[in-house]
């Protein structure tokens, strides 16, 4: 027992130091022993919310975020949830309750608990107009603790899929959140993680279905995302676009739609177009061609896009499917603003650019109109004295989304 207290006493003191010395946001991977597990698992056990804010936070990370359910499902979400009640409840009856956790109990709470900080982080961010009024949500130290975990996870001697998801998952909602080279580095080790867990290629025939579908879908996370990171980073894609080694990614539509529902397909073609834009505003042998084809290709996706819009069912504000379809509409006119913008002070004097300055403009009113329309009652209700809870859902949406996709013209 003595020797118990010794090496809980000693976490205990590692901890105050960690609590008085916040890092940035930041990376650097090293696996860790289990007394720095430990120090790290404490870590996270400040920051767990209570027991029914932790099963709110996760019901509406899996009902509130479009495309959430394909990705992870209800029942991955609530296994790791489980897993983290238990370990809250474990410390609440026996403070020194870790120092009787073994290696492999260890490794299991870290990734549940890592897990549900990004389900906590994203569920918070997305619904602040919900749950801030109820009191802080430490948005940016879950994402903080769960960078912290996958530094210390030993992934290369263990791979885990798990790790593919928590990466797949903190790309998608909080890339610009981090500094570039902290996503382009997650990104890297989630693909090696990848490859050496076989991610990188068509599953087998053999494969259980279910199975084959949730490795697809978590790989074409990081695939959009690293099509995404060319809009902050000076790079190009890691993985290259290889129809006969991935068809259900690269494939035709009817490859494709094997495995990947609308949602990833629709987050796969515009982080496609996001970096064919991107690459060809770098390219300096560009033609007037390929900003034509480029610019039918973005019409198309708005196409489609909007064909979902006109074909939704009533209470469409609310649902979070149709808010991130419109999101996806504004941010396709962003595209052809960033694609055309260059040529649009030429298009005054020359009227082979009249397409350029045409486009702009469409897009910029469309923009303004549609922040009009989505903030308006917002303010108005503000400027009466009205609760920041009475932003819409689609207004907190667009408020969060918008946020860091601005951030990411600041890196050139």
């Amino acid at each position: 027992m003595k020797g118990r207290d010794v090496v809980a006493s000693s976490i205990l003191d590692e901890l105050e130091c960690i609590r008085d010395k916040r890092q940035s946001l930041s990376l650097s991977f090293h696996g860790a022993d289990n007394r720095k597990t430990r120090v790290l698992l404490l870590v996270m056990h400040t920051l767990l919310p209570s027991v029914p804010d932790m099963k709110n936070l996760v019901e509406t990370f899996l009902e509130g975020v479009d495309g959430v359910d394909d990705v992870v499902g209800s029942s991955i979400a609530h296994q790791h949830l489980k897993r983290v009640l238990q370990y809250k409840e474990s410390l609440l009856a026996q403070p020194d309750a870790l120092c009787c956790y073994d290696t492999e109990q260890l490794q299991q709470t870290l990734y549940s608990c890592a897990l549900c900080m990004i389900f906590f982080a994203t569920a918070s961010a997305y619904y602040r107009h919900i749950i801030q009024p109820l009191g802080r949500t430490p948005i940016m130290d879950y994402i903080h603790v769960s960078l912290n975990v996958l530094a210390t996870l030993n992934v290369y001697q263990e791979p885990n899929i798990l790790f593919v998801l928590i990466v797949a998952l903190l790309l998608m909602h909080f890339m610009y959140a981090l500094r570039p080279s902290v996503a382009a580095e997650l990104l890297y080790q989630a693909m090696n993680v990848s490859v050496m867990l076989g991610l990188h290629h068509e599953p087998s025939a053999l494969m259980a279905f279910d199975e084959a579908k949730r490795r697809v879908r978590w790989y074409a996370l990081l695939c959009a995302s690293d099509w995404d990171l060319t809009s902050v980073m000076e790079r190009q894609p890691i993985l290259p676009m290889d129809k006969t080694r991935f068809p259900s990614i690269f494939g035709t539509d009817e490859d494709r739609s094997r495995y990947l529902p609308p949602s990833l397909l629709g987050r796969l073609l515009c982080a496609r177009l996001s970096f064919r834009t991107t690459n060809l505003l770098r390219c300096i042998n560009g033609t007037n061609k390929d900003t034509d084809e480029l610019h039918q290709d973005i019409l198309n996706a708005m196409a489609l896009f909007q064909r979902f819009l006109d074909t939704s069912t009533a209470d469409k504000d609310q649902q979070p499917l149709w808010i991130r379809t419109k999101f996806g509409i504004a941010s396709l006119h962003y595209l052809l603003i960033r694609l055309h913008v260059p040529y649009y002070v030429r298009a005054w004097n020359d009227e082979q650019f009249s397409m350029s300055k045409k486009t702009c403009f469409e897009s910029a009113l469309f923009l303004l109109h549609l922040f009009r329309d989505v903030f308006q009652s917002c303010i108005s209700a503000q400027n009466a004295g009205a609760n920041v809870s009475s932003l819409s859902q689609m207004a907190n949406y667009f408020q969060f989304a918008s946020r860091w996709c601005c951030s990411s013209c600041t890196y050139p």
